[in-house]
């Protein structure tokens, strides 16, 4: 994983996407058990099917996104049993992690193409940036809670390779090289500068 300080971009910002969940310090597990590590892939092409039957109509390549990434190792031991379903989960702090559905329909606003360089920032975000990898060129993740280091071996271990994990949790430090094609606020941040609004807002 290389850190975001260590490189410079120069795409366009043009989407702003929030999804508003906040979430305290609880730690994450990466065990999981030999049961749930043999039947995910069934599980999570459950929760595939029934998100595609969803009412807000789900792009297939976001549903296909989905499928290939284990939910259950971004949340609690704990919740490994109902961790396909469609419902909000508690994630590192014990505080909400949106549901499967809640995700999608952020992913579906934002239309990731192959092409683009997406910044993920907030808390309990690793999910969605697996997601995400998935759709888009490059990912970079800001993650405001203790959980960046179980992110990156999480991600090295299901073989993700696109997505960097900052170096400092702060949206507001990566000011003066700020330039993604897409930025996806997950969770609760302290602010967002209005140099990074102001770039969006001229871009429309």
């Amino acid at each position: 994983m290389m850190s975001f300080n260590a490189r410079k971009l120069f795409c366009i910002p043009v989407f702003l996407i929030f999804l508003n969940f906040y979430s305290g310090a609880q730690e994450i597990s990466t065990n999981t058990s030999s049961a749930i590590m043999r039947n995910w892939q069934n599980m999570n092409n459950n929760l595939a099917v029934t998100l595609s039957s969803d009412s807000r109509g789900f792009n297939s390549s976001i549903i296909d996104a989905l499928r290939e990434v284990p939910r259950h190792m971004f949340l609690d031991a704990s919740y490994e049993k109902i961790a396909y379903e469609n419902i909000s989960l508690p994630a590192y702090g014990g505080s909400p992690k949106p549901s499967p559905s809640d995700i999608l329909a952020s992913i579906d606003i934002l239309s990731p193409a192959s092409t683009d360089v997406v910044l993920i920032a907030g808390s309990n975000a690793g999910y969605a940036a697996a997601i995400l990898s998935k759709l888009a060129a490059e990912v970079y993740l800001i993650e405001e809670s203790p959980a960046a280091a179980a992110y990156v071996e999480i991600f090295q271990e299901l073989g993700i390779d696109n997505i960097t994990v900052a170096e400092q949790p702060d949206i507001n430090s990566f000011n003066d090289i700020f330039a993604f094609d897409k930025i996806f606020i997950h969770g609760a941040v302290s602010e967002i500068s209005e140099n990074i609004t102001e770039r969006l807002s001229i871009q429309g």
